[in-house]
């Protein structure tokens, strides 16, 4: 037998995947998150980290099964990670995707995570990290997913300062998510060099330290936008114009920001959009006649602004709509006829108008709605006995308009858990059965008579 031919056999069967510079990485990772008190740590410090039958956890090779040769994503959400991340990724060349995300992760980001050469997903998500995005972010040329945020419930923003110049080398990114930082606006020109750029999120994410800015025009060049959230910031001015150009765009969420201004008519343009979102502003004036073309539409809300006018009839034409919110402006006049067709509707919200007239009945034939929220307007005649056929109803608010009649038959509504009918002129007594699921029910300020049911 050949024992030099059997000795690299055994040589070769016990070689490791894994070099001594980046299983030492590791080893210093675990260490500084606090590995010993980890949720899972199946296999960590034991031998060759993508060793057959040994694999560290979260160390994933090729089709995001256990590393069997080379690292190519490391990946740890929710596992009890306590502590700051060690400067210790620049050996991971293979490596195309970094995931840590929901734990207790502290300090700055280190400048070698933007020196892999492979990395093409980068998350940090719902983390405590501080300090400023680094420079060597740059470098990271072939990065095509970039997410760093902080954590939703807590109010400090950590990641500051001013974005570095060199993210508009990151010219094959196409997400760019940055969520509860504090990030100085503006943000740089070179921003608009990210032109393949397809979900863009500042959520909670921008520090304005005169107060607010005029809103940007960078997102006007990324042709191949198909989300774009810019919320809870201080952008004034009115909303571009040339959002209209952007013609993939699926999701426009502009929230609670100080836009102000008339609503763009070029928005009527963007017949892909699923969701919008542009409450919370002081947006004026009426809402766009063509924007009936945007029948895509799911999610409509318009809500807490000062917008005015009769609610059109053609938005009866959006018949995919699931959740509309028109509430807190000043819009006046009946509920159009022509929405009667929105039978898709899972939630109506409409308080704090001016609307007149009478509820209309075909509000009852939405079979799916499970939320009606009319309250605070003009709204008279009868108060609909037909809600009792409203089956999926959880939620109805009709309280503080001119309402007459006698309460609508509950009993039957058995997922209904609130239900207001307060500040009307509503007569007759209080009814003797009330659904089980009922946590609320609001009818003061009325005209009821007799004494409360002994079955309450």
């Amino acid at each position: 037998m050949n024992l030099g031919f059997v000795f690299c056999l055994v040589g070769m069967a016990f070689a490791s995947s894994v070099s001594e510079e980046q299983r030492n990485g590791l080893v210093a990772f675990y260490h500084s998150l606090d590995g010993p008190n980890w949720d899972v740590k199946t296999n960590w410090l034991v031998g060759d980290p993508c060793g057959p039958g040994n694999q560290w956890f979260g160390l994933y090779g090729s089709n995001n099964a256990p590393c069997t040769d080379e690292i190519t994503s490391i990946s740890l959400v929710e596992n009890g990670l306590r502590g700051t991340i060690p400067d210790i990724f620049a050996p991971f060349n293979a490596t195309k995707s970094v995931v840590f995300s929901n734990d207790d992760i502290l300090g700055q980001i280190p400048d070698s995570l933007f020196t892999m050469e492979s990395l093409k997903i980068l998350e940090l998500s719902y983390l405590k990290l501080d300090g400023t995005l680094p420079t060597t972010i740059g470098t990271s040329s072939a990065l095509e997913s970039l997410r760093i945020s902080g954590q939703e419930s807590n109010v400090v923003k950590y990641i500051t300062g001013t974005m570095p110049t060199t993210m508009g080398n990151l010219t094959n990114l196409r997400i760019l998510d940055l969520g509860k930082t504090g990030i100085t606006a503006p943000l740089p020109s070179e921003i608009s060099y990210l032109t393949r750029l397809e979900y863009l999120t500042f959520y909670k994410a921008l520090y304005f330290p005169n107060g607010s800015a005029p809103f940007p025009d960078f997102p006007c060049s990324f042709s191949e936008l198909t989300s774009l959230v810019i919320s809870y910031s201080s952008y004034s001015s009115s909303i571009p114009n040339c959002l209209g150009n952007l013609s993939k765009l699926e999701v426009l969420k502009l929230e609670d920001n100080k836009l102000e201004g008339i609503l763009p008519t070029d928005i009527g343009n963007l017949v892909s959009l699923s969701i919008l979102g542009l409450s919370g502003n002081s947006l004026v004036g009426t809402i766009p006649r063509n924007w009936e073309t945007l029948t895509s539409l799911s999610v409509y809300d318009l809500s807490v602004n000062s917008l005015s006018g009769i609610l059109p009839a053609g938005l009866g034409r959006l018949v995919s709509l699931q959740s509309l919110s028109l509430n807190n402006n000043n819009f006046s006049g009946p509920i159009p006829l022509e929405w009667r067709s929105l039978n898709s509707l899972l939630s109506m919200f409409l308080g704090s108008n001016r609307l007149q007239g009478r509820i209309p009945l075909f509000l009852c034939e939405y079979e799916v709605l499970q939320e009606l929220y009319l309250q605070d307007n003009l709204f008279e005649g009868p108060c609909p006995s037909c809600i009792e056929n409203m089956t999926n109803l959880r939620y109805i608010s009709l309280s503080d308009n001119a309402l007459g009649g006698s309460l609508p038959v509950l009993e039957n509504l058995t997922l209904l858990k609130r239900a207001s009918f307060g500040g009307n002129s509503i007569n007759g007594s209080l009814p003797e059965v009330l659904p089980s699921s009922l946590e609320q029910f609001l009818v003061d300020n009325n005209r009821l008579t007799g004494t409360i049911p002994s079955s309450w």
